[in-house]
């Protein structure tokens, strides 16, 4: 009896772990889109657009539309390693502003940076990816789900 009590319960077990591992995992949709935007390895072309509209109206009076202020102060946006070494501290910038000094590419800026707390997720999401993608940058994809983290974070 003892033999076919542990032959039923290794079955069982058998049986569960199998179904429990062969289940298929459902996500919303808005999940789907938040990993299609993650496994890319481009942002799509209209966040781009849309972030040189929002460059455009909201950065190019300091930053200039190469990126590089030619008069030398403010920190350049191309090529920028201070920028593209950590995507949450550029979220942030952009979310909140910046004041102090930061090095940038080897030089040492002083100022102060409002922030752009008026856009949306979507709109900083954008904004970050045309940055991130412009004047030879090679930076990471920006999701308006990491900044709506990064916005409710603070």
């Amino acid at each position: 009896m003892l033999i076919k009590v542990s032959k039923s319960l290794t079955l069982l077990v058998l049986a569960f772990v199998f179904f429990s591992f062969s289940k298929k995992i459902y996500l919303e949709p808005e999940q789907k889109n938040e990993l299609k935007e993650i496994y890319q390895e481009k942002p799509s072309r209209k966040s781009i657009q849309a972030g040189y509209i929002l460059y455009t109206a909201n950065c190019v009076r300091c930053h200039e539309s190469s990126g590089i202020d030619k008069m030398n102060l403010f920190p350049p946006l191309a090529k920028s390693d201070y920028l593209l070494k950590d995507q949450k501290r550029a979220i942030k910038i952009v979310l909140f502003g910046a004041k102090g000094s930061m090095k940038v590419n080897g030089k040492i800026y002083r100022g102060k940076m409002s922030g752009e707390s008026h856009l949306s997720d979507r709109e900083i999401a954008d904004l970050m990816n045309y940055i991130n993608h412009s004047w030879g940058n090679k930076g990471k994809i920006t999701t308006k789900n990491m900044v709506k983290k990064i916005r409710e974070s603070r």
